[in-house]
C-alpha cells in the first residue's frame, strides 16, 4: 500500500476513533464516581453499588451489542449515498430494540432472585436493589440514545458523541449527590441514589441526542419524517448482525465475571490483585475498542461505495495501527505495573500480586488488540455469527480451562492461583486473534472477488 494511502486513512480513523474513545472514558469515569461517591456515603453502600454494577453491566454490553448492529447498516447506506434509508434503519433498530430492553428492564426489577443465589447479605442486597431499580428507569431511553449515537456513528458523525458523553458525566456528579444525600426535600437513598441518577441521565442523554439529529446534517435521512410500524426485514436484519455482536459482549463479560467468583474464596488480596489488574487493561483496552468502531465506519463506508479492496486494505491498515499501539501499551503497563500497583492500594501484599498480573495484562495487550480490531472490521461485512462462535470457543472452550487448570489444579504443577486464569485468558485472546484475522482474511477475499465479478 502507498504510503500516502495508510497515512491518509490513519488520519481519518484518528479523527473517527478519538471522539469514540473520549465518550467511552466518560462512561467509563461515571462509574468510578458511582463507586466513589457511594463508598464515601457508607462502605455496604460501595458493596452494593459494585454488585448492582456487576448484574446490569452484562444487560447493558448485550443490548449495546444488538444496537451496534445498526452502525455497519447506517455505514453501508452512507457510502452508497442511500442517506434517505438511513433514517428507515435507525426506526427499524428501535423498534428492534424496544422488546430486548424489555427483558432486561424486567430482569433487574426482579434481580432479588439472583442476590439470593449470590447470597449477599440482605441490607446490602436491598441497596442493591433499589440501585437497580433506579437505573432500570433510564433503559427505554438507552434504546433512542443508542439508535441515535449508531446512527450518527454510521454516518461518520463521532465529535458531537464526545460532547454528549461528557455532558453526561458532568450531570452524573451533582445528580448523584442530591439523591445519595437527599438534598432540595428528596429522601436520602445512599447507594441507590446512584442508580436513580444513571437512569436520569440517560433520559437527558437522549434529550441531547434529539437535539443533535435535528441539526441539519441529518435532514436527509428521513429519520423525524414520518412514522414506521414494525418491518420484519428490517429488524431481522438488525438481529441477524447485532444479536452475535451483543452474544459476544455478553460471553465475554460473563467470562470476568465466571473468574471473579472463582478467586473470590482465595482471599482479599489475590481478588484485589485481580480487580486492580483488571480495571488497568480495561482502561487500556479502551484504545483498541475505539479503534475497531471507526475500523467498522471506515470499511463500511468504502463497502456501501463498492470497492472492496480498498475496503480490504482499510481494515488491514487498522490493524496494524492497533498493533503499533498494542506494543506502546504493553511496554507502558509491563514498565509501570509496580508503580499502576502502588497508586492503587498501600497493602504490599496486594501490590506485590497486581504487579505480577499486571505483567500477563501487559503481554496479552497485543492479541487483544488483533482480535477487537478484526472483529470491528468483520461487523463492516454484517458477518458476525462465526466471528461469535470463535470468541465463545476461544474463550470458553480454550481460556477458562486453561485458567483452571494452571490456576486450580496440579496438573501442571503447583496451583497458580490468579496467574493461571491470567495465562489462560491471554492464550484465549491469542486464539481469538487468529482466528478472527483468518477469518476476515476469508471474509474480505470473498467481498473482493464478488465486487470484480459484477
Amino acid at each position: 500500500m502507498p504510503s500516502n494511502f495508510i497515512t491518509r486513512e490513519l488520519h481519518k480513523l484518528i479523527r473517527l476513533g478519538l471522539p469514540i474513545l473520549i465518550a467511552q472514558l466518560a462512561q467509563t469515569a461515571m462509574g468510578v464516581v458511582d463507586t466513589l461517591m457511594s463508598g464515601r456515603y457508607h462502605a455496604d453502600d460501595l458493596a452494593a453499588v459494585a454488585i448492582g454494577n456487576s448484574l446490569s453491566l452484562p444487560l447493558l454490553l448485550f443490548i449495546a451489542g444488538v444496537m451496534i448492529g445498526n452502525t455497519a447498516i447506517c455505514s453501508h447506506h452512507f457510502g452508497a449515498n442511500r442517506i434517505s434509508k438511513i433514517g428507515e434503519s435507525t426506526r427499524q433498530a428501535l423498534w428492534a430494540g424496544l422488546p430486548v430492553a424489555l427483558v432486561a428492564i424486567i430482569l433487574m426489577l426482579n434481580a432479588d432472585k439472583i442476590l439470593l443465589l449470590m447470597d449477599a447479605p440482605h441490607h446490602i442486597a436491598v441497596i442493591s436493589q433499589h440501585y437497580l431499580y433506579g437505573f432500570a428507569l433510564g433503559f427505554p431511553a438507552l434504546i433512542g440514545c443508542l439508535g441515535v449515537r449508531t446512527m450518527a456513528e454510521g454516518m461518520g458523525k463521532t465529535r458531537p458523541i464526545m460532547i454528549i458523553g461528557i455532558c453526561s458525566f458532568l450531570l452524573n456528579i451533582p445528580l448523584n449527590y442530591i439523591f445519595i444525600y437527599g438534598k432540595f426535600g428528596l429522601p436520602e437513598m445512599g447507594g441507590a441514589g446512584c442508580g436513580l441518577a444513571s437512569g436520569i441521565v440517560l433520559w437527558l442523554q437522549l434529550l441531547m441526542f434529539i437535539v443533535f439529529s435535528l441539526r441539519k446534517e441529518f435532514t436527509a435521512t428521513t429519520l423525524y419524517e414520518r412514522f414506521s410500524w414494525p418491518d420484519w426485514s428490517g429488524i431481522g436484519e438488525l438481529f441477524r448482525i447485532g444479536l452475535p455482536i451483543g452474544g459476544a459482549m455478553f460471553v465475554e463479560v460473563i467470562l470476568f465475571a465466571a473468574i471473579a467468583l472463582i478467586l473470590a474464596p482465595m482471599g482479599s488480596t489475590i481478588v484485589g490483585a485481580h480487580q486492580i489488574a483488571l480495571n488497568c487493561s480495561g482502561m487500556v483496552f479502551m484504545v483498541p475498542l475505539s479503534l475497531a468502531n471507526a475500523i467498522t465506519i471506515r470499511v463500511g463506508h468504502t463497502l456501501g461505495q463498492g470497492k472492496a479492496l480498498k475496503a480490504r486494505a482499510i481494515a488491514y491498515t487498522g490493524i496494524g495501527f492497533a498493533i503499533l499501539l498494542a506494543i506502546v501499551s504493553a511496554g507502558t503497563v509491563f514498565l509501570s505495573r509496580d508503580l499502576i500497583a502502588t497508586a492503587y492500594t498501600h497493602d504490599p501484599g496486594i501490590q506485590a500480586m497486581a504487579a505480577s498480573l499486571l505483567f500477563f495484562a501487559a503481554i496479552y495487550q497485543l492479541p487483544d488488540a488483533i482480535q477487537v480490531c478484526a472483529n470491528g472490521a468483520l461487523r463492516a461485512y454484517k458477518d458476525t455469527r462465526i466471528p461469535l462462535l470463535l470468541v465463545i470457543i476461544s474463550c470458553w472452550l480454550i481460556g477458562l480451562p486453561v485458567g483452571y487448570s494452571l490456576g486450580m489444579t496440579n496438573y501442571w504443577g503447583e496451583p497458580m492461583g490468579a496467574k493461571g486464569f491470567w495465562i489462560g485468558l491471554a492464550t484465549g485472546l491469542s486464539c481469538a486473534s487468529i482466528l478472527l484475522a483468518a477469518r476476515l482474511s476469508l471474509i474480505s477475499r470473498r467481498s473482493v472477488k464478488k465486487y470484480q465479478r459484477a
